[in-house]
């Protein structure tokens, strides 16, 4: 059987989770139907493994109120992270009910993600 329809979700490159992000996020999920929105939330492709969150759960919170529950949320950290701060992370938002937070440690380093699964 062949498909009709793809589902997609909407992920913008940049890092921010701003006011403006929020609405774009909500404009893109009204004018496209997805069903799904992507963060980007620590540095540029593992800019440093020891990095902070600096706050993206509370700035992805900000974001994602203003879409009012309507989609599935994701974060993706590129691999930012080492194995302590993606778990303090992932923590919240987790709490947050995101579906899935993809590559929090640098996906070579099999412990640091091993560490991160089984918590």
């Amino acid at each position: 059987m062949l498909r009709k329809e793809v589902p997609v979700y909407l992920s913008g490159s940049g890092r921010e989770t701003t006011a403006k992000k929020g609405r774009y996020l909500r404009t893109g999920v009204e004018s496209t139907g997805a069903k799904a929105v992507k963060f980007k939330i620590g540095g540029a492709h593992g800019a440093t493994t020891a990095m902070p969150h600096r706050g993206a759960p509370t700035s992805c919170s900000n974001c994602t109120e203003k879409l009012g529950g309507k989609v599935a949320l994701m974060a993706d950290a590129n691999g930012s992270y080492d194995a302590a701060n993606a778990i303090a992370i992932g923590k919240r938002i987790q709490e947050m009910k995101f579906l899935w937070f993809e590559e929090p440690c640098p996906w070579e380093d099999k412990n640091e993600t091993k560490a991160v699964a089984t918590r």
